[in-house]
Formats: C-alpha cells, sequence, structure tokens
C-alpha cells in the first residue's frame, strides 16, 4: 500500500502545486494590503483561499477516482496486485495528507497575517491569540469534537468513492453511469442521515462533552465567547458514533470489494 500511496503523492503533486501557488498568491495580496480599515477583507480572503483550496483538493480526488473507474487509466490501478481495500485505502490516507499539508500552509500565511495587525494596532494580538489557541486545542473536549468533524468528512468521501464504484459495476456506461453514481450519493446521503436522526431521537444514549471547557479556554483579549448554545452540537449520541463507524467500515469493503471483482477493465 506504501508504493500505492507514492503513486497517488507523485500523480497529484502537480494539482496541488496549483492550488498551493494559487493560496500563496492570494495570502500575499491579503497580507499586503492587511490594514486596520480592511479587517472585514482580510477575514473574507483568507476564509475564500481556506475553503476554495480544501474543495479544489476535494474535486480532484474525487475526480481522480472517477477517471480510474471509469476511464482507461483505471487498468493500471486495478491490476496491480494489491486488494481494492488497499486501493482505497491509499487514496484516502493521501487526501488526508494533502489536507493537512495545505491547512498547515494556510496556518502559516494566517501567522504573518496576524502578526501584521498585531504590529499595526501596537497590541500583542498574536501572542494572545497563539496562547489562547493552544489553551484550547489541548483541551480533551476539542480533540474529541475535532476527530468526530475528521470521521464525518471520511464517511463524506467514501460515500462518494463507493456511489461511483457501484454505479459502474451496475451500468458500466460512463456518462450514464456518472449521472446514476451522483443519485446514488444523494440517496445514501438522505438514508444515513435519516437513520441518524432516528437512531439520535429513539437511542438517546448520549455522552455530554464539557462545553464549559471549551469556553474557559477560549478568551481572545479576555473576553469569554458564549458557548450555552453549542450544547446539543457537544453531544455526542454513541448509537450515532456506532452507526457511523460501522458506515466507515462497510463502504471500505464494499468499495474494495467493487473494485477488486466486479468492474470489468
Amino acid at each position: 500500500m506504501l508504493n500505492l500511496m507514492k503513486y497517488e503523492i507523485r500523480g497529484s503533486t502537480k494539482f496541488i502545486s496549483v492550488v498551493v501557488i494559487t493560496l500563496t498568491l492570494l495570502s500575499l495580496f491579503t497580507y499586503l494590503t492587511a490594514d486596520v480599515d480592511t479587517v472585514g477583507r482580510t477575514i473574507f480572503l483568507t476564509t475564500l483561499g481556506f475553503i476554495g483550496g480544501n474543495v479544489a483538493i476535494l474535486f480532484y480526488f474525487v475526480s481522480s477516482f472517477s477517471k480510474e473507474v471509469y476511464e482507461d487509466r483505471g487498468y493500471l490501478t486495478l491490476t496491480l496486485p494489491v486488494s481494492g481495500n488497499s486501493i482505497v485505502l491509499s487514496k484516502l490516507i493521501v487526501t488526508i495528507f494533502w489536507y493537512a499539508v495545505y491547512t498547515l500552509i494556510q496556518l502559516i500565511f494566517v501567522y504573518f497575517i496576524l502578526n501584521k495587525y498585531s504590529n499595526l494596532i501596537e497590541q500583542p494580538i498574536l501572542t494572545t491569540i497563539l496562547r489562547d489557541v493552544n489553551k484550547f486545542l489541548l483541551t480533551p473536549e476539542f480533540i474529541i469534537v475535532a476527530l468526530l468533524g475528521i470521521l464525518d468528512s471520511i464517511i463524506f468521501v467514501m460515500s462518494v468513492y463507493f456511489s461511483i464504484a457501484i454505479s459502474k459495476a451496475a451500468l458500466g456506461v460512463k456518462k450514464i453511469g456518472k449521472f446514476i453514481s451522483f443519485i446514488v450519493f444523494i440517496a445514501i446521503t438522505a438514508a444515513t442521515s435519516y437513520i441518524d436522526y432516528l437512531l439520535i431521537t429513539y437511542l438517546p444514549l448520549n455522552i455530554t462533552i464539557n462545553s464549559e471547557a471549551l469556553q474557559k479556554n477560549l478568551t481572545f483579549n479576555n473576553v469569554n465567547l458564549d458557548m450555552s448554545t453549542m450544547s446539543e452540537a457537544l453531544s455526542i449520541n454513541i448509537p450515532s458514533l456506532i452507526f457511523t463507524l460501522i458506515l466507515f467500515v462497510a463502504f471500505l469493503f464494499t468499495t474494495g470489494y467493487i473494485l477488486e471483482r466486479k468492474i470489468d477493465l
């Protein structure tokens, strides 16, 4: 699987480089034009760079998987002496890797922008934020919330992969198959969301995360953020969590099986 991951990284480096260069140019513009009167624009451009880059990376890997399933380039990947599960896992891990790299680069630019604002208003904005965010990130509550967010993102990607694979196996026709894969994805999303709703409603076995611990450690410039409205969002439903883990395993092994046994090259 390591060789597959190396192959995926090499194949995606060119596109990721374009995304990073775009981010660099946008961030440089944001940094050079950052001023006391342009705080709103600075926040908007920084958010745009973060969301836009992440969407572009997701689109690339979904498109890459679709091409390998529906086009001739899949012959090389799908005939390798590795399991279908390894193919899916390698793609998923490389996607997460590039997300981490892109996020790190984005945070470096944010660091310099905040440092500039600290100098502009002659107040220790950067050091204050770094101190408070550092305490915030180290709380067990935040780590749990972050892991659940990552798990939800993984399930989203896996459901897309599954939809593409099963549509190809069932129909095999490129144009119709891609349209049907979108329909399958919508149906899966609706079905899993409804099941999740039923589990939360009728099996209220919850673990409540201490939102006060998060609030206590997030006090930018000595201003406490009110997180009382987030109490429901910070409550973890155990049956729902188990269902999510089952979904991951089901998507992984089913997609791997389809790639390995059910797709005609």
